[in-house]
């Protein structure tokens, strides 16, 4: 059997009655976080031109677009849905496959299952498997694929293609056939970050687009390559120098690897939030004043630093990759919300006077150790004093978790002022018991109801 056909073996013969109360109730956080930064997105302006796109190009009213209240056939409320979860950076991730899981897997999971009436159970199955398919293939290529490859959108596809697959119930050759072609779709380059382009949300829009197409066409006999992993001109050898296969395959059906995803608290890029929870631990604990500070050192990993040693963000999508910009926010305002990006905020004299001291280093010891954990050491040094606080687990990862109550706190803030406090409740409590509705009809119904 090749890669693909082990994975498809998986796909089709998981069911809900595998998965723990930790994994059911893991799966509905996730859900939950993702509806929040969906809504919080609908509107977001890098955005739009793709919602454009998704209502021009519809057609049968089959499936939701968060926040616009409208229909679309699958595939376009998949792409628009993609776009605006990944929008205000508050969507999750997973530290060993360095991608986003929920802003691909989720949108093809969802506008399938309500153009099928699938149940609760089922959503959340096909959420489960596409989370580890995803993961899985993520971890295959490694972070030497992540230096030029936005892993999310390449890996992603995949998470996609199995949720897809799992919800129109193909047999273990046509999920092989739709592997086959969301390996050979995956896509998505980092050089936007180069030029401050809004093409990010268009890698999460088009994976999970490219993801469900894939099983569509495999439900309608189109065929794919089955060794689309170790082929000789395969995904493996075409997109890292240094895979593991091995990652595909290790403990499957054994170890669910949505168990390892992590929740954001800050809405930045993953890569701040280690040093964004040290300023703020160094803010609160020792009472510092941004006035005091001469000088700020920031040690770090190599993949950080390539990443958000920007010390001049000129717009907002630039700030949130500053570790400079993100770690001069915590200090000054003791949290870096959405709201921390704005042009005002962007402008603020005392953030950039605050960044012009900071220095970023990197450590290779940290080097090391990445990306088990995000590990980071702030050095503050005032008139009279020098603090170093050092931090390897952001808050949200599996070793430093958010709780329930957190999750549901986060929902709140991402829709605060977008939707009444019933509708709130009325969708937390829908999600967090969607395992129990024999169709999802209630809960796209309160979907359906958020219109910006």
């Amino acid at each position: 059997m090749t890669l693909a056909e082990k994975l498809a073996e998986f796909i089709s013969e998981c069911n809900f009655n595998d998965f723990s109360p930790e994994i059911i109730l893991k799966a509905k956080m996730c859900l939950l976080d993702w509806l929040g930064c969906a809504i919080a997105g609908a509107n977001h302006e890098n955005c739009k031109s793709l919602i454009e796109i998704a209502l021009q190009n519809g057609g049968r009213e089959e499936a939701t677009i968060i926040g616009i209240g409208k229909k679309v056939p699958v595939l376009w409320a998949t792409f628009a849905n993609g776009a605006i979860s990944h929008a205000v950076e508050m969507d999750d991730g997973h530290k060993w496959s360095i991608l986003h899981p929920g802003v691909t897997v989720i949108p093809s999971a969802l506008s399938l299952s309500e153009a099928l009436d699938c149940s609760g159970k089922e959503l959340l199955t096909a959420i489960i498997v596409g989370y580890d398919i995803a993961i899985r293939v993520g971890e295959a290529v490694g972070s030497s694929h992540y230096k030029i490859w936005h892993t999310t959108a390449t890996c992603g596809t995949f998470g996609a293609a199995a949720a897809a697959s799992k919800l129109l119930k193909l047999n273990k050759n046509q999920i092989a056939d739709a592997l086959g072609n969301a390996g050979t779709q995956s896509a998505g380059l980092w050089q936007f970050l180069e030029d401050g382009a809004m093409t990010k949300v268009l890698h999460t829009a088009k994976a999970g687009f490219n993801g469900q197409l894939s099983a569509i066409a495999s439900q309608k006999g189109f065929t794919g390559p089955h060794a689309i992993f170790e082929g000789e001109k395969g995904f493996l050898k075409a997109m890292s120098p240094l895979p593991d296969p091995s990652c595909l395959i290790r403990n499957l059906g054994e170890k669910f690897k949505i168990l390892e995803s992590n929740f954001k608290v800050h809405a930045s890029c993953g890569h701040t939030h280690s040093p964004i929870d040290a300023c703020i631990k160094a803010r609160n604990e020792y009472n510092i004043q941004p006035t005091e500070i001469k000088r700020i050192i920031i040690h770090t990993y190599q993949t950080a630093y390539e990443l958000t040693a920007n010390y001049e963000p000129n717009n907002s999508f630039e700030a949130k990759f500053s570790m400079p910009y993100c770690a001069a926010a915590a200090l000054i305002h003791g949290e870096v919300d959405s709201s921390k990006f704005s042009d005002d905020m962007l402008k603020d004299p005392a953030i950039r006077k605050l960044i012009s001291k900071i220095e970023m280093v990197i450590d290779p010891q940290f080097n090391d150790i990445f990306p088990d954990c995000r590990p980071v050491k702030i050095e503050i040094e005032t008139g009279d004093r020098c603090i170093e606080i050092e931090n390897f687990f952001r808050k949200g990862d599996p070793e430093n978790p958010l709780s329930v109550d957190e999750i549901v706190g986060k929902f709140k803030n991402l829709t605060a002022g977008i939707i009444s406090e019933a509708h709130f409740a009325n969708i937390t409590n829908t999600v967090l018991q969607i395992d129990g509705l024999s169709d999802t009809k209630e809960f796209f119904r309160c979907l359906e109801l958020i219109n910006l």
